[in-house]
Formats: structure tokens, sequence, C-alpha cells
């Protein structure tokens, strides 16, 4: 067999390995944290057991080795399909837009980033989108030197009294009759939650509630697993019907962590399917990342509200792109 080949073939078999020993991990991550973490790289573990059937198919011989490769491919290949298909259909079901109702309401969800590139840029995409609300993530960094000049276009703000420990902050057109918030108490833990809600009065003379939170990346796992128990038990005091929730969440549609804390939110429902908003741009090297990897970044609605679009915006300064919702009801 020349070196070429031989190359070809344990490359095969190496990828179509380790996809589906991640695929076989992921399906446990629905017993346990730590192994759902696998779950947020299942588009990787497909594509990685698609190419490792393709090369194994190529070069290696006919016989029990190729069998076995191909088996551990399709376990790789199949899994995270599983765990994606059903995100995606609704994300190609949300492709058909809702019946306009009442005038809309445009939302904006964006996580401004503590190591935000080009804060201007990104308050510039932020005045530019025509949004009646902006439901900000780390709103605390250098984002807050532009805190004036958004608020000439949004003068309606809600946010903790220390911006900095909180991290949240929300932008309104239209004036806010309530607001209150979530904020950590100091010293901060690993496992805090910073929520800031706003009640408006929105284009259609009807009251929205909204609210925006971000969470924790998922590893340690238990650190996102306690956030998401006290997003879910603070807001169930809080107006289910019209309330639109946000945030960046740091987790998948492939996770079993999304899908428990769907079920916690019920009656309102998330609206972002398979939208791949992160990353932007890269800390390390500070420059723009070629495409967006992960649909972290979510909107959650009451059973009032239907969707007339929902988009990702450009990228601006940020290492997550903005998302915008236009929502009637």
């Amino acid at each position: 067999m020349k070196l070429s080949r031989i190359l070809i073939a344990a490359t095969g078999a190496e990828l179509s390995l380790a996809a589906g020993l991640l695929g076989l991990l992921g399906l446990a991550g629905a017993w346990s944290n730590l192994l759902d973490v696998f779950n947020h790289i299942a588009p990787l573990v497909l594509a990685s057991g698609l190419l490792g059937a393709l090369l194994a198919r190529l070069a290696l011989p006919v016989g029990a080795s190729r069998r076995l490769v191909l088996v551990c491919a399709a376990v790789g290949i199949l899994a995270p399909a599983v765990q994606m298909t059903p995100d995606l259909f609704a994300a190609i079901r949300g492709l058909v837009p809702a019946k306009a109702g009442g005038p809309p309401l445009k939302v904006l969800t964006f996580n401004v980033w503590v190591d935000d590139l080009s804060p201007r840029a990104s308050a510039d995409q932020i005045l530019a989108s025509g949004a009646d609300v902006v439901l900000m993530q780390e709103a605390a960094g250098p984002m807050s030197s532009q805190f004036a000049r958004i608020r000439t276009v949004y003068p309606y703000m809600a946010a903790c009294q220390r911006v900095w420990v909180c991290g949240q902050a929300i932008f309104s057109k239209r004036p806010i009759t309530r607001w209150g918030a979530l904020a950590p108490r100091l010293p901060v833990q690993p496992d805090a939650l910073g929520v800031v809600w706003a009640r408006i009065v929105a284009p259609d003379g009807r009251p929205v509630t909204l609210a925006t939170t971000h969470f924790n990346w998922p590893i340690p796992p238990e650190q996102q697993a306690t956030q998401r128990a006290k997003l879910a038990r603070y807001l169930a005091t809080m107006p289910k019907d019209d309330m639109i929730v946000s945030g960046d969440l740091n987790t998948t549609p492939w996770s079993f962590g999304l899908r428990r804390l769907d079920r916690a939110l019920r009656p309102r429902s998330r609206r972002t399917h398979a939208l791949f908003s992160w990353p932007a741009n890269t800390a390390r090297i500070r420059q723009p990342f070629p495409l967006p990897l992960m649909p972290i970044d979510h909107i959650y609605t009451g059973p009032q509200w239907r969707t007339l679009s929902l988009k990702r915006l450009p990228r601006a300064g940020s290492d997550h792109y903005a998302v915008m919702a236009t929502l009637t009801r």
C-alpha cells in the first residue's frame, strides 16, 4: 500500500473513531451535564464522521477493519444528526413568516463583549438597526463609553445600579413603565446570574415585559446548570403570555441543557433555531473569524407573539453577531 493511501486510511479511521466516540458521549449527555458539553460541537462531529467514512471507503481495503471503521463513522453521523434534526426542522418551518397582526415590535439582542474591538462600530450598528428595544449583554465593557450616543435614540434605559456586576442592560425608544434586576451579590460567585427586565408599551398599544441575561460557558457544567435553574425561578412570577426573554446563553440548540431550559420557560418558546451567532471576531488575535460556528444567542417569547422575521446582523466589533427579531401579535 502506498504511503499516501496509508495516510488517508489512517486519517479516515481516526476521524471515524473519534466521531463515533464523541457521538455516543453526546447521547449520554441526557444523563450527564458534563457529557452534554460534547453536543455543542455536534456539527463538527457529524462532519468528521462524514469525512472519515469517505476516506475509509476510499483507502481501507475491504474487510473487518473497514466495516468497523464505517460503523464508527455511522454512529458519528447519526448521533449528532439525531440531536440537530429537531432544531433544523424548526429553522426550516421558521422560514415561512407568520401572518402580520398589529404593529410589529423589533427586538435586538446583542452581546457587545467586554473586549469589543470597536465599540463605536457596535453602537453604530445598534443605532442603524431600527430596533424598538435593545437587550444588551456584557454592557459594562467598552460599550459603556457609547451609552450617551445610544441614548440619543434609545432614551430609556434599565440596568443594575452596578452595571459591572450585573452586565446586562435594556435600551428602549418607548418609555419604561417598570423595571427590575437580579443582581449578583458581592463577592460574585462563579454561578451568579445577572438579569435585567423592563416593561414598556409596545407599538400595538399593549404592554410587554422584556428580560435579558447571560450564562457562563458550559464548562464547568454545574455553573450553567445552576444558572438555568435560577433564571427559570426568577421568571416564574413574571408575565408569561406577553414576555420576551433574550440572552447570550452560551448553549447550542442540540444540547440537552437548552432543551431543559426550553421546558422550564414554558409557555414561552424559543424563536431562534440554528441561527449561528458566534464567533464574529476572535479574542486572541483580535481579527474577524471566517464564519460563526455556534448558535448561542437566543430569544424566547410568550404565546401572544408571532415571528415575522429573524435575522443575524452583520459583524461589528463584538465577538457575537447581533440578532434581530421582528414580532407581532
